[in-house]
């Protein structure tokens, strides 16, 4: 089985032209790595949605994937 990286899968099915508004992704527990794997400068979608079972929003400055998207 081969693994892409997000860059990767958004560049072959996402047009340079289209926008991501919505974007949720479930990678139980790859969600950093994931992220890392993206290309920010080319896809930026306007609302991630993302799934954290041990957190609260008042945590969100210790939460690794909060701190790599902001």
């Amino acid at each position: 089985m081969t693994a892409y990286s997000l860059g990767e899968v958004l560049e072959k099915h996402i047009s340079s032209k289209q926008d991501i508004d919505f974007f949720p992704i479930g990678v139980e527990g790859l969600d950093l790595e994931v992220f890392q794997s993206n290309n920010w400068s080319k896809f930026r979608p306007k609302v991630i949605l993302i799934e954290q079972l041990r957190s609260s929003i008042c945590q969100l400055d210790n939460n690794f994937i909060a701190v790599f998207l902001i």
